[in-house]
């Protein structure tokens, strides 16, 4: 558990930078705990 919140955190602390040097698009975080056969990619 403390490793996947020190990553979520880690990966919010990123988003939030390149947030700043382009607001006009923002970023978003997002997880899955597994294991599960569901994924968190869209598809482009």
């Amino acid at each position: 558990r403390e490793i996947n919140l020190a990553a979520a955190k880690i990966a919010r602390e990123a988003a939030d930078e390149y947030t700043l040097k382009n607001p006009d698009k923002p970023r978003f975080v997002a997880g899955s705990v597994g294991p599960t056969n569901k994924t968190c990619s869209l598809p482009p």
